[in-house]
């Protein structure tokens, strides 16, 4: 599987911010939760934030 299968921008769904497939739940506000929850390993979160969500806001 894909990381492209699993989230999707769509400038009609929350104005392109990407989404997880099939919902309008952001990637990046998930793992920012997360984050907030699991402040152990907010390193792994960063790498996915930074590596993840900027990859696909361009």
């Amino acid at each position: 599987m894909n990381i492209r299968d699993l989230i999707e921008v769509d400038l009609e769904k929350m104005s392109g911010t990407p989404c997880f497939t099939g919902t309008r739940v952001p990637v990046c506000s998930t793992i920012l939760r997360l984050e907030t929850v699991w402040v152990n390993s907010s390193t792994i979160f960063q790498r996915l934030l930074t590596n993840g969500c900027l990859a696909f806001s361009s």
